[in-house]
């Protein structure tokens, strides 16, 4: 009998704490950003190039096209400019 695959599961804004790497794809390219605050309705991160602050559906819908990537490792200043 074959194994059941199980569920996938999704990332949400949940998942993001302050100090974590995101990388924000946007309409002028892409830039790293670090999170700064997440109060359960907003999430503020900060980058060299980019400023932002999302309701936590708009991060979920950001994460959800690939818009918005959290960075596993550090490999140093890598952003995907």
């Amino acid at each position: 009998m074959p194994e059941a695959t199980p569920e996938p599961r999704r990332m949400t804004a949940a998942a993001l704490l302050p100090g974590t790497t995101v990388i924000y794809h946007h309409r002028h390219g892409c830039d790293r950003a670090t999170i700064t605050e997440t109060d359960g309705t907003f999430v503020t991160f900060v980058g060299e190039n980019c400023d932002a602050r999302f309701t936590t559906r708009q991060i979920d819908r950001l994460l959800d096209a690939g818009r918005l990537e959290i960075v596993l490792t550090d490999d140093g200043d890598r952003s995907r400019s």
